[in-house]
């Protein structure tokens, strides 16, 4: 892609455009089934987080805390990229104060933190506050091919009961 200054080709938007109508197509098959992918993050406690991780393929887990300044400016950030990444990756979202118990299941110790799970399984976890195009490109390998293995990383069974 071009920089700002730089036009950007007619091949390059042929080839953005077309991954774009693949990605719209497959979205709305999703939701002509039935799907019930939340399209901004869903609030949840320790128990249901695990159900959670378990109902969706790829899942991102918020951990965060109203008096952390970080996770209040992530916050609309997130919320932004759930309903992009709709159909390839739900959002979820734990309170550590309401739910104190989760900073021992799921080993959790700076905040925010994010972990990615795919089939409940932790394949990255992000820590501290993040750019955009960092969470952009953690997110890339599940929104462009979600069947796509992935090398993981973290714990190798599910937390919880």
């Amino acid at each position: 892609m071009g920089t700002p200054t730089e036009p950007v080709g007619d091949d390059e938007l042929a080839r953005l455009r077309a991954m774009k109508l693949q990605r719209y197509r497959r979205v709305g098959g999703l939701k002509e089934r039935g799907a019930d992918w939340p399209e901004a993050p869903v609030d949840v406690s320790t128990a249901p987080a695990v159900e959670f991780m378990k109902k969706y393929p790829v899942a991102l887990l918020e951990f965060w805390a109203a008096w952390c300044r970080p996770c209040l400016k992530m916050k609309p950030m997130v919320d932004e990229l759930a309903a992009e990444y709709w159909g390839d990756v739900a959002f979820g979202r734990l309170d550590l104060d309401a739910h104190p118990d989760a900073r021992d299941v799921w080993g959790v110790t700076v905040l925010p933190t994010i972990i990615i799970t795919k089939h409940a399984l932790e394949v990255a976890r992000l820590q501290g506050a993040l750019t955009r195009s960092k969470l952009v490109q953690e997110l890339a390998p599940f929104a462009l091919a979600p069947d796509e293995r992935v090398r993981r990383v973290g714990r190798s069974d599910p937390p919880g009961p």
